[in-house]
């Protein structure tokens, strides 16, 4: 009864590790498109859409 007990923890305790996952890689790649995106106006002094 207990190792049951015991299981299912795991088993929370590992799908709250994932579920804490997929935020912070949103996290990290809307913080990269952001760098990108900064990098080619030269920090908004430029406007990339106009040669």
């Amino acid at each position: 009864m207990s190792l049951d007990i015991i299981c299912n923890l795991k088993l929370e305790k590992k799908l709250q590790m994932e579920n804490d996952l997929i935020p912070f890689l949103a996290g990290i790649v809307i913080l990269v498109v952001y760098l990108v995106f900064s990098a080619w106006t030269e920090m908004g002094t430029k406007n990339p859409w106009k040669k």
